[in-house]
């Protein structure tokens, strides 16, 4: 976000939006902050972590041509749930 720009951010659970104005930004140095630096650290590697997840599922699924059989997700979906009826 630039300096001296609004911008609307999405109030939580759909409760309108808000409008965030920066006025001004100003430059830290967290350089003598060990425990932010490792706690910053720690969130991006989980956040990393969690994109290449993401891509390689992807490229699994593209790599062998995943067909999603919807009548059979629905029926675990409702057995996990103990929404299923009948049967065994």
């Amino acid at each position: 976000m630039a300096e001296k720009r609004a911008k609307t951010v999405p109030a939580p659970q759909g409760g309108g939006y808000w409008i965030v104005w920066l006025d001004d930004i100003e430059e830290g140095n967290a350089k003598g902050n060990a425990a932010l630096i490792g706690q910053t650290r720690g969130g991006l590697a989980q956040l990393i972590g969690n994109e290449y997840v993401e891509q390689f599922a992807a490229a699994a699924r593209k790599a062998v041509k995943v067909k999603r059989n919807e009548a059979a997700i629905a029926a675990l979906k409702a057995q996990l749930s103990g929404q299923a009826t009948g049967g065994n």
